[in-house]
């Protein structure tokens, strides 16, 4: 029997009763995979993300706005290079343990853009493009919402 290896998954939901990967896989239906939940606090969304999907595109899929300015059109496509796609971790320990270099990135991104572009400093920034989603999590974009 195929046993997945999300903790927090059965492991039978993605089997839909079948004993075997390859009897699932031959089967032609789509493959379920396990979800978690990223609340983006400063917009009041909710969104899902399948497990080990890295954060950016899961943002991007669900329309919500993570580059400032010009960045939207010259970023790096979430290689992890251009550091545009900084996100603040508000609650959870539901992403992946971030490496140096992506400390790196996503510090010194967030200090050009608080000194120069008067935002609001990060308390724990973390690149998008290279957070993959683990478990339930909340965030704060950086572009804030606009309020008159």
């Amino acid at each position: 029997m195929f046993v997945c290896a999300w903790e927090h998954c059965d492991g039978r939901v993605a089997m839909k009763g079948r004993s075997t990967l390859p009897e699932m896989l031959e089967s032609g239906e789509p493959i379920l995979m396990p979800t978690v939940k990223v609340k983006i606090e400063n917009l009041n969304k909710t969104i899902d993300a399948q497990v080990g999907e890295d954060l950016r595109n899961a943002l991007i899929d669900n329309k919500i706005q993570i580059y400032e300015g010009l960045a939207s059109l010259l970023n790096c496509q979430g290689k992890g290079l251009c550091g545009t796609c900084v996100v603040d971790i508000v609650e959870g320990q539901g992403l992946s343990d971030p490496c140096a270099y992506e400390l790196f990135r996503a510090r010194t991104y967030d200090k050009l853009r608080t000194r120069f572009m008067g935002g609001q400093k990060s308390e724990h920034p973390r690149l998008a493009c290279m957070a993959r989603c683990y478990q339930d999590t909340v965030i704060r974009t950086v572009p804030q919402p606009i309020t008159d």
